[in-house]
């Protein structure tokens, strides 16, 4: 292993590979009631990418080999920005903050958005090939704290990390033998059987959509779960499902299978104490229910219960690592020629089925900007979508649940993106 760079996991390469159907940068968005210091929190941004080599690097291949490639120090400053708004312009959380161009690096970047009389606006984004949400969510993390950190001393510099471990094949030793033989041997297949409504292909301009619910919402929904036995990802999955059905108002949606690709994340096979974890250890798993005319939320709710708990006994992921890992053992030409039959498949069909991501708690005791200001609230927002990909994805932050879409306007209608919000607030508890 080359001090100055490591070779690039599968999970990372086929992340980096899906920005031909989605821009795969993610942010954090916090809005504070008072400004930041800008120079101290450039400052923790710089010693944070240099405290982890992967966030300090560029993606590479060469020789048919995939690499994490550090870069110099000046390039990675550049990801650091402070931008003024203006009465009439936009700025997060309705828009991206900006993406993330991981083949010159650094895979991460962060910003400050800054309007007369207001807080800042906070953002800390990652590129999906270098990390999931729970590595951003980490990331961010421990950027407030260095933050923190350097204004009770100056001189305070994050341990360095060093090249370590990001191959999700330790996932693996978690489990026998006979557990991976039956997970490998579950009916895995993936087909695309709806898409949600556009007016054409191609691209448009990003934007952001999401539903602040109020705090009591996310006890009632609790509640509601444990009459059936699920969880409040159960509820949100199930209420998505219905509310497209219903957006959709096609017949041939019920009375058969649909469904969304919903993440989960393996770190929990782990079990480890740690919190640093920027790396790629999520899976998408596909869950699909038969609705049924009259039926209610509840009856959504209790099948797809039955489903995730079937999901979460075994050796749950041990497929999709293995199924990675021997694609990339084919070489990087058949990744490349998996994502090519993706593609021309969108191409003849036009259906994808759409993508729920439950990322959880935004835990706010893990980001503490100081004594002098507090955070009013944190929220996700997601990859940008444009047809025929779909995500919708939900977040907590103190108590207050949120649904967010990333999207690309103009193939996609904003009126048609409210009002499918509009039916899941509807929908649930």
């Amino acid at each position: 292993m080359s001090p100055e760079r490591a070779p690039a996991p599968p999970f990372d390469i086929f992340n980096i590979y899906f920005d031909k159907i989605y821009d795969p940068t993610m942010h954090l968005c916090f809005s504070l009631d008072g400004r930041i210091d800008e120079e101290r929190f450039r400052s923790a941004f710089i010693l944070v990418l240099e405290s982890d080599p992967y966030l300090s690097s560029r993606y590479t291949e060469e020789n048919g080999v995939a690499y994490w490639e550090r870069i110099p120090r000046e390039k990675y400053e550049k990801a650091f920005a402070i931008h003024t708004v203006d009465g009439g312009d936009l700025a997060p959380p309705d828009v991206p903050p900006g993406f993330v161009d991981v083949y010159s690096g650094p895979p991460a970047a962060a910003a400050i958005f800054r309007a007369e009389g207001k807080g800042d606006v906070v953002t800390v984004s990652i590129h999906h090939g270098c990390s999931d949400v729970h590595g951003l969510i980490d990331l961010a993390s421990l950027l407030f704290t260095v933050y923190r950190k350097l204004g009770e001393d100056p001189a305070y510099v994050p341990e360095f990390r060093g090249w370590y471990d990001r191959d999700a094949n330790k996932i693996l030793d978690k489990f026998s033998e006979d557990e991976i033989k039956k997970e490998a041997g579950r009916d895995k297949r993936i087909v695309d059987r709806w898409v949600f409504p556009f007016d054409y292909t191609g691209r448009g301009t990003p934007r952001y959509a999401f539903r602040i619910f109020p705090e009591e919402r996310l006890p009632a929904v609790k509640e509601f779960g444990k009459r059936y036995g699920a969880t409040v990802n159960d509820v949100l999955i199930a209420a998505y499902i219905l509310a497209l059905i219903e957006l959709r108002d096609d017949p041939s949606d019920l009375d058969n299978l649909r469904g969304v690709l919903s993440s989960a994340d393996m770190r929990r096979h782990l079990r480890r104490t740690w919190e640093y974890s920027v790396e790629n250890l999520s899976i998408a798993e596909m869950i699909e229910i038969v609705a049924v005319e009259g039926e209610e939320l509840g009856d959504a709710v209790r099948k797809v219960a039955e489903i995730t708990k079937g999901r979460k006994a075994g050796a749950f992921g041990a497929f999709d690592i293995m199924f990675y890992e021997d694609l990339y053992d084919s070489g990087l030409g058949a990744v490349r020629n998996f994502f090519n039959e993706i593609l021309s498949g969108y191409d003849t069909t036009t259906l994808k089925n759409p993508v729920f991501s439950n990322i959880g708690v935004i835990d706010d005791g893990r980001f503490d900007p100081g004594s002098v200001m507090n955070i009013e609230y944190a929220l996700f927002l997601p990859v940008i979508c444009w047809p025929p990909g779909f995500l919708l994805c939900a977040s907590t932050w103190k108590g207050s649940l949120s649904i967010q879409c990333g999207y690309e306007e103009g193939p996609y209608s904003a009126g048609t993106i409210d009002k499918f919000l509009d039916i899941i607030d509807r929908l649930l508890p």
